[in-house]
């Protein structure tokens, strides 16, 4: 069991069984740099959520990964968008409703 971010990378270097991480809502730049580390590792594959202009989002962006926007239309179910708002616990406003708000950036890192 890892504790800290370098445990795991340590650990799954180590382990090389093909393994997949789903990092939703990353903004720390230390778990970016994890995230970094866990892409030289061939049987690691990563999916990570970052807003935009956050730490994270500004050190994975450009290093070669794909970024598809998750705001766009083209990435929506809006059927179940709809359903899923209201239930919401967060405390957010309704995307729409904060014109301010960055959008969310998905990495895909498949290296």
């Amino acid at each position: 069991m890892a504790r800290a971010p370098g445990e795991l990378v340590r650990a799954l270097a180590v382990d090389v069984r093909r393994t997949a991480i789903v990092l939703p809502d990353l903004r720390d730049f230390r778990l970016a740099e994890m995230v970094l580390d866990l892409r030289r590792l061939s049987h690691v594959r990563l999916i990570v959520e970052a807003p935009t202009g956050s730490p994270a989002h500004l050190m994975l962006a450009g290093d070669g990964t794909a970024e598809p926007n998750l705001d766009l239309e083209q990435w929506t179910d809006q059927r179940r968008r709809e359903e899923w708002l209201p239930g919401r616990t967060d405390g957010q406003q309704h995307p729409a409703a904060e014109p301010e708000r960055a959008s969310a950036t998905t990495f895909r890192c498949t290296c």
